[in-house]
């Protein structure tokens, strides 16, 4: 299986990812773009700030900064607090560029 997580594109195209998970490829979207009334149901999750059902309080985040949300989530359940702290800390510089 191969996964494809999107930054800053996707909540859009559907179409595209029905074709990826058709050929097997599995697809995590972080978008901050419009979001159209119906997202697409083949991807593994969309996340973006705009959705109606997002209870994220600042709706502006630019693309880049949903896509380290979506980082801190993961990283927050998979280590340690000690651990999660230095993973952010080394990864924070990339994020911002």
């Amino acid at each position: 299986m191969t996964l494809i997580v999107t930054v800053d594109c996707g909540s859009k195209d559907a179409a595209i990812i029905s074709h990826g998970k058709k050929i097997g490829v599995d697809i995590i979207v972080t978008d901050h773009h419009t979001v159209p009334k119906e997202i697409s149901k083949d991807a593994i999750a969309v996340v973006n700030p705009h959705r109606h059902d997002c209870e994220y309080p600042y709706k502006g985040l630019a693309g880049a900064g949903v896509a380290f949300k979506l980082i801190q989530a993961i990283a927050s359940e998979i280590y340690s607090e000690e651990e999660y702290k230095a993973y952010i800390g080394e990864c924070i510089d990339i994020c911002a560029i």
